[in-house]
């Protein structure tokens, strides 16, 4: 076990020698998550300077990156004892103000089973797995000094809406901002609290109102008095008004460079989404190399992973040269999938031809040599 650094400003706990979490593979492949919305919740923790409450807590990625980016404190809820003994290792190592509930929470309080894994849990009946504690969140936090406004993260394995039922007065009486786990069962379970639903727009940081044409994992809910909070820190776009695109799409560098001159959310918002139009109408033309390699990058700043991932493929298959290959490679897997850890490593020939010839980019060198050590393992996903 060693410790290393993330880019979420933590210190996380990792055995790089067996890797018997998936956390350990993500970590150590991404040195951090793979969920935008983690940066989000930084944001959200500098902003606010209040307090998490992250049920299905993992590992603490939420926990610890609201502790370690201005959070005042933070409540980590998990059951699953081969999770919770890492949870609590990162803790001790980051020193952080975290309070750690081994339970897990449900619309009533008693006890359940609970059938654990390597990347999570799930609720059972009783006698199956092992027997844990339930409550509810309302019950957990009724008599607690929480400093205000609280984030509420629930990622409890599709769970998300028997979490919620048990948390109607809490949502009611301190009005969270709430991220869950993406279904249809926790939209409508939001929105039966009389919460709007968002979702995280990753290339802007910033959340726009809810659709459904996204590969997002989670959403976002909450009250008017949160809007007021985010539009003038531009961390909610309200509306997609604003100037039109004044920058080539082709270059890439141009398009994050005038995105980031607007503090706006709204005026972001209306830059990329002139430019995800813009490249559509490119891709109906008949689009070159450079043009499929921009729409990726836009699509994976819309929150649009699978024509991002179409689009990097297309440019893969176009490549003539050792350099096309190579930046092709990296769009490629930058929007393939979220990790390694869950599959996906069909590029991998591809990336061992390259290596010989010495091209790879860095980024590309580490994820080779971690399919290269997770296959000796074992533990490579196909």
């Amino acid at each position: 076990m060693r410790l290393i650094d993330t880019h979420h400003g933590f210190k996380a706990a990792v055995d790089d020698l067996e890797f018997p979490l998936v956390s350990d593979i993500v970590l150590v492949e991404q040195q951090g998550w793979f969920e935008p919305e983690v940066d989000f919740i930084a944001a959200l923790a500098k902003l606010t300077g209040g307090t998490m409450i992250d049920v299905g807590a993992n590992v603490g990625v939420y926990a610890l990156t609201w502790c370690a980016r201005g959070g005042r404190q933070a409540f980590a809820v998990e059951p699953n004892p081969v999770l919770l003994k890492r949870l609590e290792a990162n803790k001790a190592a980051n020193h952080a103000p975290l309070e750690i509930f081994p339970i897990a929470l449900a619309e009533v309080a008693g006890r359940m089973g609970f059938i654990p894994s390597d990347t999570a849990g799930r609720l059972a009946a009783p006698g199956e797995g092992i027997n844990i504690e339930v409550q509810t969140l309302d019950n957990l936090f009724a008599a607690r000094d929480i400093a205000m406004p609280i984030v509420l993260k629930i990622d409890v394995e599709g769970a998300e809406s028997r979490v919620l039922a048990g948390g109607n007065r809490l949502v009611r009486d301190r009005d969270p901002l709430v991220m869950a786990e993406r279904s249809s069962q926790a939209a409508a379970a939001l929105a039966a609290l009389g919460l709007d639903l968002y979702r995280l727009l990753p290339g802007l940081g910033c959340l726009v109102p809810e659709a459904n044409d996204h590969d997002m994992i989670n959403l976002f809910a909450f009250g008017p008095a949160w809007r007021e909070r985010l539009i003038p820190s531009g961390l909610l776009a309200d509306s997609a008004g604003g100037p039109e695109m004044p920058l080539d799409l082709s270059n890439g560098r141009d398009l994050q460079s005038a995105l980031h001159a607007w503090p706006s959310g709204g005026r972001s918002l209306s830059a990329l989404s002139k430019a995800y139009l813009a490249g559509i109408h490119l891709l109906k033309q008949g689009p070159s190399f450079a043009d499929l390699l921009a729409f990726s990058r836009v699509a994976m700043d819309f929150g649009l992973r699978r024509q991002a991932f179409s689009a990097a493929s297309e440019a893969l298959n176009r490549a003539a040269t050792l350099e096309e290959r190579v930046l092709s490679l990296e769009a490629v897997e930058i929007s393939r999938c979220w990790s390694i850890a869950f599959g996906g490593t069909w590029t991998r020939p591809s990336l061992e031809e390259i290596a010989k010839d010495d091209a790879l980019t860095p980024m590309l060198a580490h994820r080779l040599d971690l399919m290269r050590k997770l296959e000796k393992l074992g533990r490579l996903p196909i």
